[in-house]
């Protein structure tokens, strides 16, 4: 879902030549899984809820007569109370809560048309994902 968003049109003396979309949204964000009690006596503790700050940031461009498209995306996760699921034999599975994590990335998307019948594609994308403490 967008929530803010500005189109911005370039305009010259035979008509557009691009067209962009630029965006950022900060969300805090808990867990659909709120905290919970064990199945099991080792596990009476149960769990705190998981907290979300994301924050995302990203430019959407056609350019030439929507014949180039480029694509931009740039993100950051930051966790805290992160739950994990630790597993046990012999098919034991329990929900705890790891520490702080952050997750953060880039995404670029090309979209090219040379010619009407043929499509150039190019993706490409980093990710970087740690546990904090």
């Amino acid at each position: 879902m967008l929530q803010r968003g500005k189109i911005r049109r370039g305009l010259a003396a035979f008509g557009p030549i691009f067209e962009r979309l630029s965006f950022a949204r900060p969300r805090d964000r808990r867990s659909a899984r709120r905290d919970g009690t064990g199945n099991d006596e080792t596990q009476s503790t149960g769990y705190n809820p998981e907290f979300l700050w994301s924050y995302e940031v990203g430019v959407k461009s056609q350019w030439l007569e929507k014949r180039l498209r480029l694509n931009v995306d740039a993100f950051y996760y930051d966790y805290s109370d992160l739950q994990v699921e630790l597993f046990t034999p012999p098919a034991n599975a329990f929900t705890q809560n790891a520490a702080a994590a952050s997750v953060k990335g880039l995404e670029a998307e090309f979209v090219g048309r040379p010619l009407p019948s043929v499509d150039l594609y190019a993706n490409i994308a980093y990710l970087d994902a740690q546990y904090d403490s």
